[in-house]
C-alpha cells in the first residue's frame, strides 16, 4: 500500500524527539477549489485503490481530514491505518464500531457490519468538509 501516491510512506520513526502538541493553533488560507478537487481526487483514488487492489478488500473505518496529511505541492496523503480492517470480496465482517459517531455510516452503527459503504459514507463527509471549507479544521 505504501507505494500508492496517496498513501503515506512510513520510512521510520525517532524516538527520542519530543511529542508534537496537535492542539497548536495553526492559521490556514483557504484552499483553491483546484486543490480541494486534487485533494478529493487522491483520497478517493487511495480507498478505491484499498478496496480494489487486493484479494480480500480492505476498509480503512476512518477516512477523515485529521488523518488526511498534505504534502509538498498539496498532495493529500492518508495515514493512519489503525482501524483497516480486511473482508472477504462481495461480504461483510461483523466488528466493534470504531470510529466517531458522526462519521458513522447508517447501516454501520447499529449492526456493526463492515463492508466498502462504510468507508464510501464517510469519505462523503470528507467530501462535505472539503465543500464547507473546513477540511483542516476538523478533529
Amino acid at each position: 500500500m505504501s507505494v500508492h501516491q496517496n498513501v503515506l510512506q512510513l520510512l521510520g520513526c525517532c524516538l527520542e524527539t519530543k511529542y508534537i502538541d496537535p492542539t497548536e493553533t495553526v492559521h490556514f488560507e483557504p484552499l483553491a477549489w483546484k486543490c480541494r478537487l486534487r485533494i478529493a481526487m487522491g483520497i478517493a483514488n487511495a480507498v478505491a485503490n484499498l478496496h480494489t487492489a487486493f484479494s480480500r478488500p480492505i476498509i480503512h473505518r476512518d477516512v477523515r481530514s485529521a488523518i488526511t496529511l498534505l504534502v509538498e505541492n498539496k498532495v493529500a496523503k492518508l495515514i493512519d491505518f489503525s482501524s483497516s480492517i480486511s473482508i472477504p470480496k462481495g461480504e461483510h465482517v461483523e466488528d466493534v464500531v470504531r470510529s466517531r459517531l458522526v462519521y458513522l455510516a447508517s447501516e454501520y452503527a447499529p449492526t456493526g457490519y463492515i463492508t466498502e459503504k462504510v468507508d464510501v459514507y464517510i469519505y462523503g463527509v470528507l467530501l462535505l468538509g472539503l465543500l464547507a471549507g473546513w477540511m483542516l479544521n476538523t478533529p
